[in-house]
C-alpha cells in the first residue's frame, strides 16, 4: 500500500488534489493517479518505475503493448509508455519483481503521436514504495494467483495465424504439456505464489502437529504428493467424489453422447492416499443434489491445539492452481481453527456413519440433523487481532432447498449465512466488488444469489460504486437488467469472462478456458478504506441460497482488516477491468447476429461470431479528448477515478446527460450495459 497526496475533498463537486496511489497485492500492483481536471494538451501518460532505493535517474517506462489506432504489432515486441502512452488514470504493474520495494513516476505526456513528449514538470506525480507480496495483515494472510488464459501475454505464446484458435485437443494438450506438468514454465506463471502457499501450510505437519482438512477436488499431482508424503497419522482428510465424464457412443440423431463415471477424477488420489494413511482418508459420497465444496485445511499442534486455517476458493487441481481465478487465505488464530475443526468432526462423523458403497456411489443419510444444526449454529463473530472474523459452514438449514415445481414454484427462505451477507451489502457506504462463479441460475425465480441482493442494494444506493466479475453470463446480464430496468442513475455493473476471438490491430486471438469455470473466486469486499467497516467475504461458499440449503461449505467474514481489503480490491478490479472490455465485444458480436437474424439477412460473415472485429483498435491520435470520460460526471469511469485516490469518502452519483432543452441524455456507457442485458430472442 502507498500513497502520496495533499488532502482530498470528495463531493458532488468532485476536487481531488494532483494525486498518485499504489496498491498492491502478490499478484499485481495497482498504480492509480487524479488530477482536480483534465489537462489540456494531454494526449496520455508514461508510468515509470525505480526501486526505491535508486536515484531518480533509473526512473524507466513501463512496457506498452497497445499503440496508436490504425497500427499493427507485428513483431509482438512492446515499446514503451513513452511511446505508446496510457489514455486511462490507472495501470497495473504485471512485471514487477516479487518482494521488490518500487516507486512510480506518472508524467503526462503532449505534441504529436509519433513524439510524444513529457508536459511541465508540475504536472509530474510520485508514489511512495510499494512492493508486490503476499497480503500479510495482522494474522491474516492472503495469496492469489493470476488464473486468466484470456490475456496477449498467453496469446503470443501459442498464436496461430491468422486467427484461428486452438482446437479441443490443442488446448488439452497444451494442458499437459504446459499446466499440468510440474515445473512447467506457464503453470509458475499462472499459479503465482498460490501453490507455494498451499504446499507450505501442508508441509507444517511433516515437522510436527497434523492436517486437518475436507477437500472437494484433488487432481493435481504436486499437491497430492505432499499429502501423501506427510508421515503416517499427520494427516486426517475428508475426501468428496469428483465426477468424470467419458464417451458413450452417440445418440440416435448420431451427436456424441458421454456418460457420467462417479469419483472419477479422485479416485487415484484417493487409493494413494489410503495405501498410505488408511483409515484417516475418509469418503465422502455425495448425492446430485449437492456437493461437498469444501477445501479447508486446518494445521493441529502436538498439543492437539488447532493453530491455523487455509481456507478460499482454490480446488487441488491443475486447472485451480492456473487456469480460473482463485484465491487462498491463511488464518493464523487458535478460536477460528478451532471452529473449523469442530466442524470438521461434524462433517467425519456424518460421512462415517453412512456405508460407503463398494462400487462409488453415493452415500445415503448424508447431511443429517447432527451436521445441519452444526452449520446453523455457527456465524459467531471472533476477535483476531486488531480485526474480526465471523466463520460459517453449511448446509445450515433444517433440509435441502425446496422450490416446488415448475407449476407451483416455492420461493425458499433466506438462510442465515446469506442475510448476514445481505445485510452487510446494504451497509455499504461508498464501494463493493465482487468475483464469483456461478452461484445459482440466471433462468430461475428461486435461485437466489447474491446478486439478487446486491441489485437492490445498488437501486436504493445510487452513488454506491459497485463492479464485479461473474463466470455466468446470464447471471450477469441478469444484474445489469435489474440495474438498469430501474428508475435513476446506478453506478453498478457487471461482466463476465470473454476473450478476443480473432487477430485484430495490436491484438491477437486467446484461449478464454480450459475447462468449466473461468472466475472461481467467490468474493465479496465491502467498503475496502474503511478501518472498522470493510469486509471480505470469501471461502469455498459459491454466495446462493443452494449453497447454504445442499452443499459443504465454508465462509468466512473478516472485518476491521483494512489492509486485507484493499488487496482483495485489487484483486477483484483487476479481474474485472481485464473482462470489462472483452465483455463489452462479446455482447456487440451477439448483437450483430441477432440484427442481421431479425432482418432476415444470411448469417454474418463471422461464422459463429468468431470473426467480429471491433472499431477500436488503439489510442486515440493528437487528442485530449480522451479524458471526457474520466471528468465528465455521467461516465463510469469518473467515480472509477475517485475511488483509487478518496480515502473511503462517499462517492458522488453518476448524472445523467441533458441536451440543449435540459432534457435527458442517456451516456453511451448506459446504453450498451442496456443493450447487453436485455433478454435473448
Amino acid at each position: 500500500m502507498a500513497t502520496n497526496k495533499k488532502p482530498a475533498h470528495v463531493g458532488n463537486t468532485s476536487i481531488i488534489a494532483p494525486t498518485a496511489v499504489a496498491w498492491s497485492n502478490n499478484d499485481v500492483i495497482l498504480v492509480a493517479w487524479s488530477y482536480p481536471g483534465p489537462i489540456p494538451d494531454c494526449i496520455g501518460f508514461t508510468v515509470q518505475r525505480k526501486e526505491s532505493s535508486q536515484p531518480d535517474s533509473k526512473f524507466a517506462a513501463l512496457p506498452s503493448y497497445v499503440g496508436w489506432s490504425g497500427g499493427k504489432n507485428d513483431e509482438r515486441k512492446p515499446k514503451t509508455t513513452d511511446e505508446w502512452p496510457l489514455q486511462r488514470f490507472n495501470w497495473k504493474d504485471l512485471v514487477a519483481e516479487p518482494g521488490v520495494k518500487y516507486v512510480y513516476r506518472i508524467v503526462p505526456l503532449h505534441g504529436p503521436s509519433d513524439k510524444p513528449q513529457p508536459m511541465d514538470a508540475r504536472y509530474w506525480l510520485t508514489t511512495p514504495e510499494v512492493a508486490r507480496s503476499d497480503t500479510q495483515a495482522g494474522t491474516v494472510r492472503a495469496t492469489f494467483n493470476r488464473g486468466i488464459l484470456a490475456t496477449q501475454a498467453l496469446a503470443r505464446k501459442i498464436h496461430k495465424p491468422g486467427g484461428k484458435a486452438l482446437s479441443s485437443s490443442e488446448v488439452q494438450e497444451f494442458v499437459k504439456e504446459n499446466i499440468a506438468a510440474l515445473g512447467a514454465a506457464e503453470r509458475q506463471r499462472l499459479t503465482g505464489q498460490l501453490l507455494d502457499t498451499l504446499l507450505a501450510f501442508t508441509a507444517r505437519a511433516k515437522r510436527s502437529g497434523r492436517i486437518v482438512g475436507a477437500l472437494y477436488e484433488l487432481t493435481d499431482d504436486e499437491l497430492i504428493k505432499v499429502l501423501v508424503d506427510l508421515p503416517k497419522n499427520r494427516l486426517e482428510l475428508v475426501l468428496s467424489n469428483d465426477n468424470d465424464s467419458v464417451p458413450d457412443g452417440k445418440t440416435a440423431s448420431g451427436k456424441p453422447k458421454r456418460k457420467t463415471v462417479y469419483d472419477g477424477l479422485n479416485l487415484k488420489a484417493r487409493g494413494d492416499l489410503v495405501a498410505k494413511h488408511g483409515d484417516n482418508i475418509v469418503t465422502r459420497y455425495m448425492p446430485s443434489t449437492g456437493i461437498a465444496h469444501n477445501k479447508f485445511l486446518v494445521y493441529v499442534d502436538d498439543k492437539n491445539i488447532p493453530q491455523a486455517v487455509l481456507t478460499g476458493s482454490t480446488n487441488w487441481t491443475p486447472t485451480g492452481l492456473c487456469t480460473q481465478n482463485n484465491n487462498a487465505l491463511v488464518v493464523e488464530d487458535t478460536a477460528v481453527a478451532t471452529k473449523y475443526l469442530e466442524y470438521w468432526v461434524a462433517l467425519k462423523s456424518d460421512s462415517v456413519a453412512n456405508t460407503v458403497p463398494k462400487s462409488p456411489a453415493p452415500q445415503h443419510g448424508l447431511q443429517a440433523k447432527a451436521l445441519r444444526s452444526a452449520g446453523a449454529s455457527s456465524g459467531a463473530t471472533l476477535k483476531i487481532a486488531a480485526s474480526r472474523a465471523t466463520v460459517w459452514f453449511s448446509p445450515n438449514t433444517k433440509a435441502r432447498i425446496d422450490t416446488g415445481t415448475s407449476k407451483a414454484p416455492k420461493m425458499p427462505s433466506e438462510p442465515a449465512d446469506m442475510t448476514a451477507i445481505a445485510q452487510l451489502m446494504a451497509a455499504a457506504n461508498q464501494a463493493i466488488f465482487f468475483l464469483a462463479f456461478q452461484p445459482g441460475s440466471a433462468e430461475s425465480a428461486t435461485s437466489i444469489t447474491f446478486l439478487d441482493q446486491l441489485a437492490k442494494v445498488a437501486i436504493d444506493k445510487p452513488s454506491l460504486l459497485v463492479r464485479g466479475a461473474v463466470s455466468d453470463r446470464g447471471l450477469a446480464q441478469k444484474f445489469n437488467r435489474a440495474i438498469y430496468d430501474e428508475a435513476g442513475w446506478q453506478n453498478a455493473a457487471a461482466v463476465s469472462p470473454a476473450g478476443f476471438s480473432t487477430d485484430f490491430g495490436y491484438f491477437e486471438t486467446e484461449l478464454v478456458k480450459t475447462g468449466h469455470a473461468i472466475i472461481h473466486d467467490k468474493i465479496i469486499v465491502i467498503d475496502p478504506f474503511d478501518d472498522e467497516n470493510c469486509h471480505v467475504i470469501t471461502g469455498s461458499h459459491n454466495l446462493g441460497y443452494k449453497a447454504s440449503y445442499n452443499n459443504d461449505e465454508n465462509m468466512v467474514i473478516v472485518s476491521g482488516n483494512k489492509e486485507l481489503a484493499i488487496a482483495y480490491a485489487v484483486h477483484v478490479l483487476d479481474v474485472y477491468d481485464h473482462y470489462r472490455w472483452r465483455y463489452k465485444l462479446a455482447q456487440q458480436r451477439e448483437q450483430a447476429a441477432k440484427k442481421a437474424k431479425a432482418k432476415g439477412e444470411p448469417p454474418p460473415k463471422f461464422p459463429n461470431l468468431t470473426k467480429f472485429k471491433p472499431t477500436w483498435t488503439g489510442i486515440f491520435r493528437d487528442t485530449d479528448k480522451w479524458q471526457t470520460r474520466y471528468f465528465q460526471q455521467d461516465w463510469e469511469n469518473f467515480t472509477e477515478r475517485l475511488f483509487w485516490v478518496s480515502d473511503g469518502e462517499p462517492l458522488p452519483p453518476l448524472l445523467p446527460r441533458t441536451n440543449d432543452q435540459g432534457m435527458k441524455v442517456t451516456p453511451e456507457a448506459v446504453k450498451e450495459s442496456r443493450k447487453a442485458s436485455k433478454p435473448r430472442a
